[in-house]
């Protein structure tokens, strides 16, 4: 079942941020997270996905998270613990692993504080947002590589045990994107991994509660 923030699956914020501003520091954007690409990571974690998931759309190329604890006696993925980059792509290249995404957080979560190499622009604008914000992310996958639906919770059901209901919580996500064609969808499933429902987003900044399962195409 479909999470419906105010009886909603998602609600566009167009209207009520600087969209214009924003489109216009798109290669500020893009110079930033190029420029600073040690500051980013690749997804190493489940997202959601249980590990007795017999979904093959989840399973039939791993998230780098299961494909890695799967080779843990190979010998090339000790060797590479220590540079998570050529581990993550030693993983896609053997065993046809999935980084959902690389992602590259700019500022403090407990402190709210911007890291030193965020352009004033991009301060500048945020400045403005109508509202607080808590931790600012980066995403980045491929061109033309679509990501596999996740949600955002049960990160790490090997260590911490799986988890798989819904938290009680609520985190509010705004997700805004530059290009039009890169569209977000929220996906609705039976208990056997058969879609029930789709939905697609519109404009360039939406809020939705990111606990549904969600992908980026």
């Amino acid at each position: 079942m479909l999470l419906l923030p105010n009886d909603k699956p998602f609600k566009t914020l167009d209207r009520y941020l600087d969209i214009e501003t924003f489109l216009s520091l798109k290669d500020t954007f893009y110079y930033m997270f190029s420029n600073n690409l040690e500051h980013s990571k690749a997804s190493w974690n489940a997202g959601s996905v249980e590990p007795d998931c017999s979904w093959k759309y989840l399973t039939e190329t791993p998230y780098l998270y299961y494909a890695l604890d799967k080779a843990k006696t190979d010998k090339y993925v000790e060797l590479l613990k220590d540079k998570r980059e050529g581990l993550a792509k030693y993983l896609q290249l053997k065993y046809n692993a999935f980084n959902p995404y690389t992602f590259m957080h700019i500022n403090d979560y407990d402190t709210h504080e911007f890291k030193d190499f965020v352009p004033t622009e991009i301060l500048k604008w945020m400045s403005k947002l109508p509202m607080t914000i808590d931790l600012v992310s980066i995403l980045y996958n491929e061109h033309y590589v679509p990501l596999k639906y996740h949600r955002d919770f049960n990160f790490f059901p090997l260590e911490e045990g799986n988890k798989p209901e819904v938290p009680d919580t609520v985190q509010d996500v705004i997700w805004l994107r530059f290009d039009l064609n890169r569209n977000l969808y929220l996906y609705d499933f039976d208990v056997l991994g058969n879609i029930i429902d789709v939905v697609k987003f519109e404009g360039y900044s939406v809020n939705f509660n990111h606990y549904n399962w969600h992908v980026i195409s």
